[in-house]
């Protein structure tokens, strides 16, 4: 999920930079502007709603409900606890509530970081 997210961040990005014109909702930071974190966080927590519906001039699908094919997980790195399933064909819901507990953008070096908690997603599959 995080990294739809993030994903779907450089799309607009990638729209900006193709010098289209935004949407009246999406509010633009500036490059090197000195809160550059911080206006990236304040503009995704502004477009949660339009996550949670779905952008469809970006591609972009809602999050309020999300179909993932298959998930592997496997947590067997002690003798005592051993962990391994694969599941498939999941419906996931409550992806818009989601938190925005820091984010760290550096442009000069194209890094960024972002944490996001999800306090209710449920699964169904």
């Amino acid at each position: 999920m995080k990294r739809f997210i993030v994903f779907a961040y450089f799309v607009v990005v990638g729209y900006v930079l193709a010098e289209r014109k935004l949407p009246s909702y999406i509010k633009p930071c500036k490059r090197f502007a000195a809160d550059l974190s911080q206006c990236w966080e304040n503009t995704l927590i502004q477009l949660k709603p339009y996550f949670a519906k779905g952008i469809p001039e970006f591609g972009i699908a809602p999050i309020s409900e999300f179909h993932v094919n298959h998930i592997h997980l496997d947590q067997g790195n002690t003798p005592n606890v051993n962990f391994v399933a694969d599941l498939f064909n999941l419906t996931f819901h409550g992806g818009e509530n989601f938190e925005v507990p820091y984010t760290k953008l550096n442009f000069k070096d194209l890094v960024l970081e972002e944490g996001l908690i999800f306090p209710k997603l449920i699964m169904k599959g």
